[in-house]
């Protein structure tokens, strides 16, 4: 039996990965394709897990440090620009400017004092100002108050003024210009000789009866007087009666507004005069209240001059109290930048020595080399049909007359697949390398010679195959003694017939039927 060992060294190749253009499964899922590249990797030695992540730490802290420097040289230059004289210094200015600080402070307390003891009288004055400015205040706030009211009331007054010109307007054209002007028949056209009118609550025209209401109502309008109303016997004309006493109505509502307006506005006016007489009267009040504190403060005082020199010592030492505060926090940022920049650049020293003290690797580039020339150089030996640039990239991926491998036809796949797998058994028996000695091949023929696609005439030859034949024997018999290579093939050639191990039948009666002999399916 294999040992879990032997399986490790064993190289599978199936027919369904001949020329399914997954070769290095970069069609695949990423961790698949990461698992076998460094798979790979450790078969030649050249895969270092530790020397990687040491690699990926030195270039983060070697970044990191850079940085921290780069911030604490650029940090150090701007507070020195601002503060040169440095933290030393600053400190000391610092706590000299917060002593006398503290010092004017309780000498500016003491005066106030002092000074508050001997302003009693002034302060009454100054609360009787206040007083007094704040009524003047609200008399003003009052007056402005109720000339904005009359402002907009006059419009309003106007408003109305007009509506009853209008209204009045209206009212005489009605009087003057009978709007129904009905002296035609509407029925026969004729001309009539009389105005229609209401006769025995009927009217003449359309014989119609109105309701005695109506026939009351119109009787009281002409009794009013209306000039364009007639009688005819018991009738009374209608006339323009009914438009004429809504204008009438709707004339003496205006009227009766527009009185109760300019009544109200007259009162607003008068209470007008009287605000105004407050608000002058309150000025006045506060003019002289002010004057008598102006008195008072205008009055030479040895206590201004000397507050007002003490209050500007004290503000210049808050300044320069806040400027040395402000300096020192600066000067203990550039502190602990430098301090992280030395920490950064201990650890990228630390990992960079600990990097130059690992055992050196083979160099992945010179594999990579290699393997590409074995992969040129086993195609060749195969025959490749118009063969030129046939190499490797650093991933390994191959590629033939300047085009990726996945744009050959599929006799071309199934030629790049056997060299490529070839190429990794051969180098990796040859160099000593953590290789498969055993490498097992199902179908190579698939898509050559017989079996090729009628539109891929160049890969029809049957000489190919026996190419393939010819070249692993070479090479077994050579550089790879010792190997070993297992091929699953329905129809091998004349030249390797005597390395067939077994042939297996078709059918269940002709034993052997399948590599496992008990099994019927």
């Amino acid at each position: 039996m294999l040992s879990i060992r032997d399986l490790f060294r064993i190289m599978w190749l199936p027919n369904e990965r001949l020329d399914n253009k997954n070769l290095l499964f970069e069609h695949s899922n990423f961790i698949v394709r990461q698992k076998f590249m460094q798979t790979i990797d450790v078969m030649f030695d050249v895969h270092d897990a530790e020397g990687n992540n040491l690699a990926a730490r030195l270039k983060t802290a070697s970044d990191a440090a850079r940085e921290a420097d780069r911030t604490a040289k650029s940090l150090r230059a701007i507070v020195k620009g601002e503060h040169p004289v440095g933290p030393l210094v600053l400190e000391t200015d610092h706590e000299r400017a917060k002593q006398e600080a503290q010092a004017i402070s309780a000498q500016i307390a003491q005066l106030d004092h002092d000074h508050t003891v001997r302003g009693a009288g002034i302060t009454e004055l100054r609360q009787a100002l206040a007083a007094s400015q704040s009524e003047a205040r609200d008399a003003a706030v009052r007056v402005r108050g109720r000339e904005s009211l009359m402002e907009r009331l006059s419009a309003l007054r106007g408003q109305y003024a007009d509506d009853k010109k209008k209204l009045t307007f209206l009212k005489e054209a009605e009087l003057l210009f009978d709007p129904l002007q009905v002296s035609v028949c509407p029925a026969c056209l004729s001309t009539l000789t009389a105005s229609p009118v209401v006769v025995n609550e009927a009217c003449s025209l359309c014989g119609h009866n109105l309701p005695s209401e109506d026939s009351a109502q119109a009787v009281q309008q002409l009794d009013r007087g209306s000039p364009g109303d007639t009688e005819t016997g018991n009738g009374i004309s209608r006339g323009n009666s009914g438009a004429t006493a809504v204008l009438a109505a709707e004339l003496k509502a205006t009227t009766r507004r527009l009185a109760e307006l300019n009544d109200y506005w007259n009162r607003l006016d008068q209470d007008l005069t009287a605000l105004r007489e407050a608000r002058d009267a309150a000025n006045r009040a506060a003019e002289a209240a002010s004057a008598a504190v102006d008195r008072i403060v205008s009055t030479p005082a040895p206590y201004l001059a000397v507050r007002d020199d003490l209050a500007r010592r004290h503000a210049q030492a808050l300044l320069l109290e806040q400027q040395t505060a402000a300096g020192l926090r600066l000067w203990e940022r550039v502190r602990q930048a430098e301090e992280v920049a030395d920490r950064l650049a201990g650890q990228a020293a630390r990992l960079r020595a600990e990097r130059s003290a690992t055992v050196a690797r083979p160099d992945r580039a010179a594999v990579v080399r290699q393997l590409s020339a074995r992969f040129g150089e086993v195609l060749a030996a195969i025959g490749y049909p118009k063969l030129s640039e046939p190499r490797l990239d650093d991933r390994l991926v191959p590629s033939v007359r300047g085009l990726p491998y996945t744009a050959a036809s599929s006799g071309g796949l199934v030629l790049i697949s056997l060299a490529w797998h070839l190429s990794l058994w051969e180098v990796a028996y040859e160099t000593g390398a953590r290789a498969p000695g055993l490498l097992i091949i199902d179908s190579p023929q698939k898509n050559l010679g017989h079996g090729a696609h009628p539109d891929d005439p160049d890969f029809a030859d049957t000489r190919l195959v026996e190419n393939f034949y010819r070249h692993v024997k070479e090479w077994l018999a050579g550089p790879g003694t010792g190997a070993q290579l297992v091929v699953v093939d329905n129809s091998p050639p004349d030249l390797v017939a005597d390395d067939v191990v077994v042939r297996y039948s078709r059918s269940y009666a002709v034993p052997p039927y399948g590599l496992i002999e008990d099994a019927t399916d």
